[in-house]
């Protein structure tokens, strides 16, 4: 028995197509339906431009993908298929996510796509069973055979390696592959319109004016976990008896560090709104002692009320 279990798995150490080593990240290991085994990037270097054909393995011929797909990626609506996307089960996104940063912070930022983005896909792909939303994007993208923003799915992908790419530095190195951190992000950028290839200010100020429109609302969210971090892991203790000080000091942090690369401007009434914030926040933080924000479940509710209080706060000064 032993020795029948050995001859059926046979361990697999190095891709059939480049005869090199897998490895996680640069190589790594990519299991088709027929259970043969390639390195990641080899295999969708042979989907994409192999020659004869390529929708099939390399070594038994068996299609990659079997009859006719359910959904045509080609002629699908860009938004149909990128909502099927943001509808995928929370694991499978935080899949994605955590693949995605192995390479979205050291990509080239002109080849985002095809370093970073597609093998998430893949990645996420690859655990589910049959066609689904991951592959159909992957197919998608690659039909152009143009990884840049003039193809329509391709902005939402690459405003969201930029972002990452943004918010990298901002957090600390354990929050990056945690599930919560990665939904976090993933929602951030899926509320912003497909078309958008840019994140403005105007839409945080819009959040956090908390309207009935909470379209905003998970990068408000983002955003005030970012503050958090900040005043936890570059805590000033010498906090300024001066209001103009303080609003220096805060814009410097929150507005020049935190989202340096978003479109336009804060407005005057933001600011005052995000001084309360910021107060607020380093008073539990750090005169009380109390854990920073860090995207988990239930936090939504405690930002919602810094940002409430922070309305209420301004209003009542100003009626003064």
């Amino acid at each position: 028995m032993a020795n029948r279990i050995d001859a059926l798995f046979q361990p697999t150490t190095e891709c059939p197509i480049c005869q090199l080593p897998f490895n996680t990240r640069e190589h790594a290991p990519v299991s088709l339906s027929c259970k043969h085994i390639f390195g990641h990037r080899c295999l969708l270097r042979w989907l994409k431009s192999g020659q004869g054909n390529t929708n099939c393995c390399p070594m038994c011929r068996n299609n990659v993908f079997t009859g006719e797909p359910s959904v045509d990626p080609h002629n699908v609506d860009t938004t149909t298929l990128w909502n099927a996307l943001c509808e995928q089960p929370a694991d499978s996104l935080n899949t994605f996510m955590s693949e995605a940063w192995k390479e979205v912070h050291h990509a080239n930022v002109t080849n985002l796509i095809y370093d970073a983005i597609v093998p998430a896909l893949a990645a996420a792909s690859s655990s589910l069973q049959g066609e689904n939303a991951f592959s159909h994007c992957i197919l998608r993208l690659q039909i152009s055979h143009q990884y840049s923003s003039s193809n329509d799915l391709a902005v939402p992908f690459i405003r969201l390696a930029r972002f990452m790419q943004h918010v990298f530095p901002l957090l600390q190195p354990h929050l990056h592959n945690k599930e919560y951190t990665n939904l976090m992000i993933w929602k951030a950028n899926a509320c912003i319109a497909i078309g958008e290839e840019n994140i403005h200010w105007t839409l945080i100020d819009e959040a956090s004016q908390l309207c009935t429109n909470s379209r905003y609302s998970p990068l408000l969210y983002l955003y005030t976990v970012l503050i958090s971090q900040n005043i936890t892991h570059n805590a000033q203790r010498n906090w300024s008896e001066r209001r103009h000080e303080r609003m220096n000091m805060v814009v410097e942090r929150c507005c020049h560090n935190i989202g340096s690369t978003w479109v336009g401007r804060p407005s005057n009434a933001f600011k005052d709104r995000l001084v309360v914030v910021y107060e607020e926040l380093r008073r539990h933080q750090l005169d009380m002692g109390r854990i920073s924000l860090r995207g988990k479940a239930g936090e939504e509710h405690i930002v919602l009320g810094l940002w409430q209080m922070a309305v209420w706060s301004v209003r009542r000064d100003a009626r003064r």
